[in-house]
């Protein structure tokens, strides 16, 4: 397991954008130990990625959530991998 800021740098990101995924219920931590500190998994890097590419293509963290807590609850195997590679579109093309 990797504490916050072991994250963040993993991914190209700050422990305060971390926090506040958490905070919004968009990007959790595997495990948050008694004295609150957040602890991610390696794999979770996929996820984060993934999360971080919605971004990029012009999805507000709002849209993030919902797809996340459809599309991953309804698609449990759904290959973060395969949408994170997958070709930018433009907002127009949503």
């Amino acid at each position: 397991m990797l504490k916050t800021a072991e994250f963040a740098k993993m991914c190209h990101t700050t422990k305060d954008t971390l926090i506040f995924y958490d905070r919004i219920d968009v990007f959790k931590p595997a495990f948050v130990d008694s004295k609150k500190y957040r602890y991610y998994e390696v794999r979770q890097a996929v996820q984060f990625a993934f999360l971080s590419h919605l971004r990029d293509i012009g999805f507000s963290l709002e849209e993030i959530k919902e797809f996340i807590n459809v599309n991953f609850q309804r698609f449990p195997t759904l290959d973060a991998k395969k949408l994170v590679n997958a070709p930018k579109m433009s907002a127009h093309h949503r």
